[in-house]
């Protein structure tokens, strides 16, 4: 996962194990299990206060205030700008 900011621009921050995605058999097995056990520990740590690599509340409402403007520009026919 890449994210961007205007300080330091693109960058990586978290990576996962190749899922083996065109092979319907693996849907619940090792690789794709851990990426999700893997998403669910980050989860966990940002309760308890420690880094995330998932993401944080920052990160999470930022992505609400988006869809928010989307569906304000859509409904109003506007750009709508957001901080």
């Amino acid at each position: 996962m890449y994210i961007s900011d205007r300080k330091d621009g693109w960058r990586l921050v978290s990576t996962q194990v190749p899922l083996g995605w065109d092979d319907p058999e693996l849907a619940y097995k090792v690789p794709r299990m851990l990426a999700y056990y893997a998403q669910m520990q980050s989860f966990i740590d940002g309760i308890h206060g420690k880094p995330m690599e998932a993401g944080n509340g920052f990160d999470g409402r930022a992505g609400v205030e988006a869809c928010v403007a989307l569906l304000t520009s859509t409904r109003e026919r506007r750009l709508v700008h957001f901080a």
